[in-house]
Parts: structure tokens; sequence; C-alpha cells
């Protein structure tokens, strides 16, 4: 992941946790400074190698420590910059509150907090997965065609703002506030229910393929040379 996408989708600096370095003992004290160093240059753009001259800290360890800053806390929160501390023992912890952003270079995170949200609130899962497929909602909000990302990404925030999801939490402390975890969720219902998803998406290739390792009969089936033809 480059630079600039990790930045856009962490926390503000100034909402992360600080630490108190004054009960950091001396030994530990050097260290915390030049990773809390490191860290800030990182974000305010300064190039690798100044980074490493300046901290004697390497760009593999960099990455290591932005990691571990985005990760939550025993409060939930993000650790900030409490993982900077010198040898802290890293306790287990069951995520309860999403609120951490990506792993630089990593993948896959958004969606986990995605399937976090679900968890928690399953009628909202439910209601996304009608929109998708087409399926009639107490709301009555049925599409006649195919219902587009970014339209089910709306509906699923509004869901979460009545939800009671506060702002500093996830998606909502990210700069694209979840589109791409939603996206994937999009894909994945309609890869799961392939037989219904040809008519929301209207393939013409998906349909020629409906009968094919899907486990069920064909919604169209021909005896005959000929009993069907197609002309453009």
């Amino acid at each position: 992941m480059k630079r600039r996408d990790f930045i856009s989708m962490v926390p503000d600096r100034d909402t992360w946790p600080t630490v108190n370095v004054s009960e950091l003992p001396r030994d530990r004290l050097e260290l915390f400074n030049h990773r809390y160093k490191a860290i800030n240059m990182y974000i305010d753009g300064e190039p690798i190698r100044d980074i490493e001259t300046t901290t004697e800290i390497s760009y593999k360890i960099l990455q290591q420590l932005l990691n571990k800053c985005i990760e939550p806390g025993h409060d939930g929160r993000i650790k900030g910059y409490r993982a900077l501390i010198p040898f802290l023992v890293r306790s287990p912890y069951k995520r309860t509150v999403v609120s951490a952003a990506k792993p630089l270079g990593g993948q896959g995170g958004f969606s986990g907090l995605l399937r976090q949200v679900l968890n928690k609130y399953p009628s909202i899962e439910d209601y996304l997965k009608k929109l998708i497929l087409k399926r009639n909602s107490p709301e009555r909000n049925v599409h006649e065609k195919s219902i587009r990302a970014k339209d089910l990404h709306q509906a699923f925030l509004k869901k979460l703002k009545k939800a009671g999801i506060e702002s500093d939490q996830w998606p909502f402390n990210t700069k694209h506030l979840g589109l791409r975890s939603i996206q994937n969720f999009m894909n994945e219902v309609l890869d799961e229910s392939f037989g219904r998803s040809v008519n929301v998406r209207g393939e013409r290739a998906a349909i020629a393929h409906t009968a094919v390792s899907t486990g069920y009969e064909a919604f169209l089936n021909f005896e005959e040379p000929y009993d069907a033809v197609e002309l453009d």
C-alpha cells in the first residue's frame, strides 16, 4: 500500500492515545522517542532515508510499528502511540469496538471490520442482502435494476447511523467510509447466490453459465438442436 493511501485511512494523529513519558524508565524512553519521531516523520511525508538516518529505525521496523499503532487496544481504541513503548507485553484481546484501520501492506483488514459490524447487527446484513438480490424488504426499497455499490454503501451508512455507530468508529473514521468493503460484500453475496444474481446482474455471459457448477437445474432447458437461437 502506498504511503498516502495508508495515511488517508488511519485516524488523525490528534485522536491517537498518547503516553505519559515521565513514567518510562530512562533505558526505554530513548527508544520510545526514536520510534515516536519515526512515526511522525513518516506521516508527515519525510523521505524514508531521512527517517532511518535521524531515528535509526529501519523501514522494515517502521512498517511493523505503524501496523501496531492501528491495532485495537484493551479499551477498543487503536493503540496509537502506546504501541511504541519498548518491551511492552502484548496481552490477548478480543475486539468489542470497531475502530482500527487496515494494516500497512495488508489486505482484508476492512472486510474483517465489516464482518464484525454485520455480526453485531444481523438485521443490517439481511437488509443489504435484500437490496443486492432485489428481494422484498419491509421498507419496500426494491430496485428495478441491480443496485449500484455506491447506493448500497449509502444505505449501509444510514443504517449504521440509526444503529448509533459513532463518528470515531469504523467506517466513519476512514476516508472512503468502508466503500470498498461494501463492494466486496456485494460481490460475495452475488457469487454465493449465483443463480439469482444472473437475473440481478443481467449479464449475458452469466446466463450462459447458469447450468455449470452451480448444483441447480438450469433456468431454461432445451432438448433438440435449434430449440433456442440468438440473433445479434
